[in-house]
């Protein structure tokens, strides 16, 4: 049974051994009180033993059946014990206030929102892209931009759709901004430049922008995602 006080960060995880710890710790040293849970839930599929990484760390992990985010994310908001969801990637960081923040956002009127964000990164462009996620946009929903939301809401509108293999965090977010006001909080996240270590800045841009505008028109997203994967590597 969840508590009205609180909040629970949830973090679907998929090889992310490497990234989560610099996570856990920010979380770790916010909480002077009983009032932040954290819940990992692993992918079926992860071979990097983070179920043994996390014994010295204070967190409810859950070994899910599948390899699905969507799903992974579900498990984790049933296993909640607090009243207000707070989804975070495994490399992301959520500003240091995060917790002052949502509450009182929540206290506001809001029932669900995100925080804007920058990279972790000096390059010019990516402080563009960074600078633009403090506005509504078609790109607001996304998951590195640190989602929460009342738990009783989340699961009237029944969590994210399980049937699909991505954009799960733009779905949700389409069908909770027809019904209510959100909130983008100015705090930042940081988020992980990795996706652009690896490829063109042009490019991710252009294949998150052209996968998002077909998801929206309807597209089947198992093929989609096999053009993301195809396309950025």
């Amino acid at each position: 049974m969840s508590s009205s006080r609180g909040i629970s960060v949830i973090i679907p995880t998929y090889n992310e051994v490497k990234t989560i710890k610099v996570l856990l710790e920010q979380i770790n040293s916010l909480k002077t009180d009983n009032e932040i849970e954290i819940v990992v839930v692993d992918a079926k599929k992860s071979t990097d033993n983070l179920g043994y990484f996390l014994e010295g760390y204070n967190v409810q992990y859950i070994k899910s059946n599948h390899t699905s985010r969507s799903i992974q994310l579900n498990e984790g908001a049933r296993m909640a014990k607090y009243d207000i969801l707070y989804f975070v990637h495994a490399d992301v960081i959520p500003p240091a206030d995060f917790k002052e923040k949502i509450i009182h956002s929540i206290e506001k009127g809001f029932s669900f929102g995100y925080f804007r964000y920058e990279f972790n990164s000096k390059n010019i462009l990516l402080k563009i892209n960074s600078y633009f996620s403090q506005f509504k946009s078609f790109y607001t929903g996304g998951g590195d931009q640190t989602f929460y939301i009342k738990k009783e809401l989340f699961e009237e509108k029944g969590g994210f759709d399980e049937s699909l293999n991505l954009c799960e965090d733009f779905d949700l977010f389409d069908k909770l901004r027809k019904e209510y006001d959100y909130e983008i909080i100015n705090s930042k996240a940081i988020v992980s430049d990795r996706k652009y270590q690896k490829s063109n800045y042009f490019k991710v841009n252009l294949v998150n922008f052209y996968i998002l505008l077909k998801f929206r028109r309807g597209h089947n997203t198992r093929e989609l995602k096999k053009t993301y994967e195809k396309l950025i590597t």
